[in-house]
C-alpha cells in the first residue's frame, strides 16, 4: 500500500468514512490522486469537497452539513439528532 493510500486510510477512520479533500491536501494527497482513489472505486463522491468510503455508512444530514457549515438544524431534525 502507497504512502498517499496509508494517509487516505488514517483520514478515513478520523473522519468516520468520510474524506474531506481539504483534510487531504493539508496532508499532501493531491487532487489527482483523490480521483485515481475514485477510479480505482477505492472512494466515491458524496459531495463537493467530500468523498466517502464505499464500506462506510452514508450519512445525508453530515453531508448536508459539510456542504453548508453555517446551517441549523432545529426542531425534529435536531431531536433526532440527539
Amino acid at each position: 500500500m502507497s504512502t498517499r493510500a496509508t494517509e487516505a486510510e488514517s483520514v478515513l477512520k478520523e473522519h468516520m468514512g468520510y474524506l474531506p479533500v481539504s483534510e487531504m491536501e493539508r496532508r499532501g494527497v493531491s487532487r489527482t490522486e483523490i480521483s485515481r482513489f475514485v477510479r480505482e472505486a477505492k472512494l466515491e463522491k458524496a459531495a463537493k469537497g467530500l468523498y466517502v468510503s464505499p464500506n462506510a455508512e452514508s450519512d445525508p444530514l453530515f453531508e448536508l452539513q459539510y456542504r453548508y457549515p453555517k446551517a441549523i438544524f432545529s426542531h425534529e431534525t435536531a431531536l433526532f439528532l440527539l
